[in-house]
């Protein structure tokens, strides 16, 4: 862990960069990916996953994963299989809470007929 704090604390601030992979079929994922890898900068480190129909099937997100797993490239997933499968990091959202929280929400807005609602700030 002081290790992962070192290293952060050496770039510069604001330092991460997202460098997209585009592709607009499934088809082309493997060359996309594999013309990422060969061309790869050392400081990027890490493959964030975000949830996108050109890459969501099963089979592309395992082939994603198993390759960039097999490459050394850390993943990180947005829903809890990619922490199952040996993501470094990955986000899970709580829906039932989310629900929860957006029903209390909404019992707190003012109770009016048709039109504008002005909520009211806390």
């Amino acid at each position: 862990m002081d290790e992962l704090v070192a290293s952060a604390k050496q770039r510069p601030a604001g330092g991460v960069e997202i460098v997209p992979i585009p592709v607009s079929s499934e088809s082309e994922v493997p060359a996309a990916f594999s013309a990422f890898k060969k061309g790869r900068k050392p400081e990027e480190t890490a493959l964030l996953f975000i949830p996108d129909r050109t890459v969501s099937s099963g089979g592309t997100l395992s082939y994603l994963f198993k390759e960039s797993l097999a490459a050394a490239i850390p993943v990180i997933g947005f829903n809890s299989w990619f922490a199952d499968n040996g993501a470094v990091l990955s986000f899970a959202i709580d829906y039932a809470a989310v629900g929860t929280q957006a029903a209390s929400a909404a019992r707190a807005l003012p109770i009016e007929g048709p039109g504008w609602v002005e909520a009211r700030r806390r």
